[in-house]
């Protein structure tokens, strides 16, 4: 399903959260730059030249096109929207895009077209299928790296014990909600008492970090 949050969601990673740079504003361009919209033209607050395509996916239903707008009848709080994915408008009644291509019918994903379409051609870029990362490295309080274990059950015959790939600039957590708390964790950012439960040095006492799952 093809979901954007709200501008407001946004604008709180900035200023309540105290991230420069991670607003509305600043992150726009960005996922415009991701998609091509294929439902309507003209939309402010939509890419039309990205990698990623949006549509209906073909196929609908009677009851797909009538429950948003008998809904929107007996909702006295959310109206039928024509579109909940402006940033701006997300609290109403539609008919919900997906990450399809309207002319192919298949599905449009990151991996299709970031990163399988580039591994004849980048050789700075590097899969390593089959393995758990168990945390984050750091330096003088700078991720350096990530520690990571062959998955046996994966690559049957693979050695079990951990190897550290390294990086020259940053490292990326993106192991979804679930994942990257637990990665974060266990490298020592979290809530201390917690941590120390569990014998993992604290690095950053971050309560925040595993709760309200």
């Amino acid at each position: 399903m093809y979901t954007r949050a709200s501008a407001s969601d946004y604008n709180d990673w900035e200023k309540v959260h105290d991230n420069p740079g991670w607003g509305f504003e600043e992150l726009l361009p960005l996922s415009k730059k991701a998609e091509t919209y294929q439902i309507a033209a003209d939309r402010p607050t939509h890419g039309y030249s990205g990698p990623l395509k949006v549509s209906y996916g073909g196929a609908s239903t009677n009851i797909g096109k009538e429950f948003p707008i008998t809904a929107s009848r007996y909702d006295e709080t959310r109206t039928l929207v024509d579109d909940a994915n402006t940033m701006t408008e997300v609290n109403g009644y539609v008919r919900w895009p997906k990450w399809i291509d309207e002319r192919s019918g298949k599905r449009s994903d990151v991996p299709h077209h970031f990163i399988y379409n580039q591994q004849a051609s980048n050789k700075n870029l590097q899969l390593l299928a089959g393995c758990s990362v168990r945390r984050i490295v750091f330096e003088n309080n700078r991720a350096v790296g990530v520690e990571y274990l062959h998955n046996t059950r994966v690559r049957p015959g693979a050695d079990n014990v951990p190897h550290i790939a390294r990086s020259k600039r940053l490292v990326v957590v993106s192991a979804g909600a679930c994942g990257s708390p637990a990665i974060l964790e266990r490298s020592g950012i979290g809530g201390k008492d917690i941590l120390e439960k569990h014998g993992i040095q604290s690095l950053v006492d971050l309560p925040g970090v595993g709760e309200n799952y």
